[in-house]
């Protein structure tokens, strides 16, 4: 992608331009996970693409959007980390979260302390269930450690 000249561009400007990238990358990438395909490498970019999101979010000081795609990061490294499964209903979630950024990057510059007054409780209740959801996936992997080790135990 082309991007052009981007020294007359504002630093929201060229937080938009990331962000619309690596929506881009999010969306295509629950759509595979949607159909079962090349999943390590959905996860994966989904990873890279919400902690880049969370590095410009930083910069541009939106602290609800670097909140969220932290715990969308979390999660995914969770689900990674312990080759799981992200069920129907995490994807929904992490889907809800994506369509809460892209209402944010059709924003313009004015009105991004309209759309953080608007949607900062909405961000911060996604934040949330997605931290519910990374404790259930811990919860998870420790179950199947434990059926494991009774699994050894009992070939013994």
């Amino acid at each position: 992608m082309v991007i052009g000249d981007l020294s007359s561009c504002s630093l929201y400007g060229l937080f938009q331009r990331e962000l619309q990238v690596e929506l881009s990358i999010l969306q295509g990438s629950l759509v595979k996970l949607r159909k079962h395909r090349e999943k390590e490498n959905a996860i994966d970019m989904m990873l890279l693409s919400s902690s880049a999101i969370f590095g410009v979010a930083r910069l541009v000081d939106l602290l609800s959007v670097a909140k969220i795609s932290k715990s969308i990061a979390q999660y995914l490294r969770g689900a990674r980390e312990n080759d799981l499964e992200i069920p129907e209903e995490d994807m929904d979630i992490l889907l809800e979260a994506v369509k809460m950024l892209v209402s944010l990057y059709v924003c313009r510059e004015e009105d991004v302390d309209k759309w953080v007054e608007d949607y900062d409780e909405d961000l911060k209740g996604i934040a949330k269930r997605i931290k519910a959801k990374t404790a259930e996936t811990k919860e998870r992997e420790g179950e199947e450690k434990k059926l494991v080790g009774r699994s050894r135990r009992n070939q013994r």
